[in-house]
């Protein structure tokens, strides 16, 4: 490789690295990275007749409260709500929160499969566990428990 195609590539993948970090952060700062949140989080916990599910809206609160506190957890949800966006794109030529709670079901779980033992799986099971924790941690999801609050002594 001669000197001059060697400068024009490293100064190609430095501009698409720059590029792709840019674009990164104002997806995370905007509303496709809230409402893929809510909608994924939806989407993995729904409410149904066995339970209430989660309310997208808090997770979403939730996380945002923990990527105020560190750089790292903001990297790591903008990172993944990213990546599924782009891979809802190629399937269904929308972003996740775009699609149809079917449409949703059925990216999730091929989003999913594909995503084991990759970054992108520990991305899901940490939505997972937030979803998890807001629905048990709110009053429907303690009065769905069946939990009656603190016994007066």
């Amino acid at each position: 490789m001669k000197r001059r195609e060697f400068i024009h590539l490293l100064l190609g993948s430095l501009s698409l690295s720059f590029f792709s970090s840019q674009l990164l952060a104002s997806h995370a700062s905007g509303k496709e990275f809230t409402e893929t949140i809510a909608a994924l989080s939806e989407t993995i916990l729904p409410a149904n007749n066995n339970s209430p599910g989660t309310n997208g809206q808090e997770v979403v609160r939730m996380i945002m409260a923990k990527t105020v506190e560190s750089q790292d957890w903001k990297n790591f949800y903008q990172k993944g709500t990213y990546l599924l966006n782009n891979f809802s794109r190629r399937m269904f030529r929308k972003p996740f929160f775009r699609l149809s709670p079917r449409q949703r079901k059925k990216c999730l779980a091929i989003y999913w499969r594909k995503s084991a033992g990759k970054p992108q799986e520990v991305f899901l099971q940490a939505i997972k566990q937030d979803a998890v924790t807001e629905l048990f941690t709110t009053r429907a999801g303690l009065e769905w428990l069946g939990y009656k609050g603190k016994k007066e002594a």
